[in-house]
């Protein structure tokens, strides 16, 4: 279908990208007072906060209304302080690059509306955890294809109360969950040997 190939700006470009970015935002910060000549030390902080949100499918919009519902003053202004960056940061990449963040979520709106994977199995083998952009397309995966298939790797009657598969039966009843939220059907199966 194509529409997927995008300029994906490298890691040092979205050094260079995050430097610009707070110097044209600087004087707009109220609780990280960045001086002129200290932007390298944020670079990173911004960048990962950034990475974080992304994975978690965490919105600038989204993360301005968690703002105006928080009652500590001081991590409202801090989170409003990120947000001015994150959205300078994010004018400024559009002009030439795409964000390898954003990879995932163009991916999930490319399967649903192309309905790529319609009539298809798609297999899913040894999985430990998703982050949500990964769920949100793994949802257009299933909502797509004929037959979708989970392996996790955990013996028969482990649970989230078992500590060493406690992930993989979280993601596991996830996976179930979002099966029935989609209407579709799923079975388990669990095998005895290793």
């Amino acid at each position: 279908f194509g529409g997927l190939k995008y300029n994906y700006i490298s890691k040092s470009g979205k050094n260079l990208v995050m430097y610009r970015a707070i110097c044209e935002c600087r004087d707009r910060l109220t609780e990280y007072k960045i001086q002129p000549g200290h932007e390298k030390s944020c670079i990173k902080m911004f960048l990962e906060a950034i990475g974080e949100f992304k994975s978690y499918n965490v919105s600038i919009s989204a993360l301005e209304e968690a703002s105006r519902l928080l009652e500590s003053e001081l991590l409202s202004r801090r989170i409003n302080d990120i947000i001015t960056v994150w959205a300078s940061y994010e004018k400024i990449l559009s002009e030439r690059f795409s964000d390898p963040y954003d990879k995932l979520l163009l991916l999930a709106e490319a399967i649903k509306e192309h309905d790529y994977f319609k009539g298809t199995n798609v297999y899913f083998d040894s999985f430990y955890g998703f982050t949500n952009s990964q769920f949100d397309m793994l949802e257009a995966v299933i909502n797509s294809a004929e037959n979708v298939v989970f392996a996790f790797d955990c013996p028969k009657g482990a649970t989230e109360h078992t500590i060493q598969f406690a992930k993989i039966a979280r993601t596991a009843n996830n996976v179930m969950g979002l099966c029935k939220r989609l209407g579709k059907e799923y079975t388990t199966a669990c095998f005895d040997t290793d």
